[in-house]
């Protein structure tokens, strides 16, 4: 599935998973533009040890509204397509969920998702082309506990992916969701080795996925070959529903 030389924006590029799948999106033949606010001379050093070619490194927070806007008019209106991968996770009961955190993971995680497609409608209504991939959770369709905030921004990203699929189909955008399992990067690598077992024992593979495969996905739902799939979730977890 050739990119056709897209340009993909990837969001919070410097995270695990987000690191994990930029060999994945440069050898589909996509000119990246990787937008991270922490670990950025890593990311540099990443993509510059493997001698990655049309790739753009951008330090900017994405927090708010007005960071978005200001973003948004870095980069212009030359995104194709849009994975919003950038995320937080707080971990309480939900009893115990300060307002100011619930606001933050809904904010960094839901609104701010939001806003980047908002601002970037333009130039893919323009080309009547535009792919929208939201990067949501096995967490916002699982029972987990201590995840009051995160699960409501992940399942919110799956609502307003039917939402702006509704909206935006005239213009030739399709946007998704992907909901990834437990995998070999990402939020997990937070996860102390002796309780790891709990979360390998919730998928019927009894192991935890490589994160490569989400940068499969990705690479599928922003292609031609995905034009009739809108509104969706992929969930990619090893069977733990």
């Amino acid at each position: 599935m050739a990119s056709d030389r897209k340009t993909l924006l990837l969001t919070g590029a410097s995270g695990g998973l987000g690191r994990a799948i930029i060999p994945v999106l440069h050898n589909a033949g996509f000119h990246l533009v990787l937008q991270a606010n922490t670990r950025v001379d890593e990311l540099r050093n990443f993509v510059q040890e493997r001698h990655f070619e049309n790739v753009s490194v951008i330090r900017h927070s994405l927090a708010n509204a007005e960071e978005v806007k200001a973003f948004a008019e870095l980069v212009g209106e030359e995104i194709d397509v849009l994975v919003a991968n950038a995320g937080i996770s707080l971990s309480a009961a939900a009893h115990k969920v300060r307002t100011d955190d619930w606001q933050k993971t809904l904010d960094i995680n839901l609104s701010v998702p939001f806003y980047l497609a908002q601002s970037l409608f333009a130039g893919m209504r323009k080309r009547n082309f535009g792919r929208i991939i939201f990067i949501s959770s096995v967490v916002a369709n699982t029972l987990v506990r201590g995840t009051a905030a995160y699960a409501a921004s992940k399942a919110g990203l799956q609502g307003l992916a039917r939402a702006l699929a509704a909206d935006w189909a005239p213009f030739g955008i399709t946007v998704n969701c992907i909901a990834p399992g437990y995998m070999q990067a990402g939020m997990i690598s937070d996860i102390p080795p002796e309780i790891l077992p709990q979360f390998t024992e919730k998928s019927v593979q009894k192991r935890l996925g490589p994160p490569e495969e989400i940068g499969h996905a990705v690479v599928y739902l922003a292609s031609q070959e995905s034009s009739f799939m809108t509104g969706q979730t992929l969930h990619i977890n090893g069977g733990i529903f």
